[in-house]
């Protein structure tokens, strides 16, 4: 039987930056863009700086036409 942790994961770790931001990679890669662009969402919460992650993410959107946060990001 498997624990789970106190965020419900059945992982035993935290990942970090580098981590969720690979995930994200192999979702885009996968054509999983959803998937992808919450992942680089969560990656962007641990490094808000990253402009590579912001980028990809920002491709990712414009790719399924997701308009719904452009002018926030315009305005940033």
């Amino acid at each position: 039987k498997q624990k789970n942790n106190t965020s419900g994961s059945i992982f035993n770790f935290s990942p970090d930056y580098g981590t969720i931001h690979n995930i994200a990679s192999l979702y885009s890669m996968a054509g999983e863009y959803e998937n992808a662009i919450y992942f680089y969402g969560n990656a962007l919460n641990i490094s808000p700086n990253s402009i590579i992650t912001f980028f990809e993410m920002l491709n990712l959107k414009m790719t399924i036409c997701d308009w719904e946060t452009y002018d926030k990001v315009r305005k940033s």
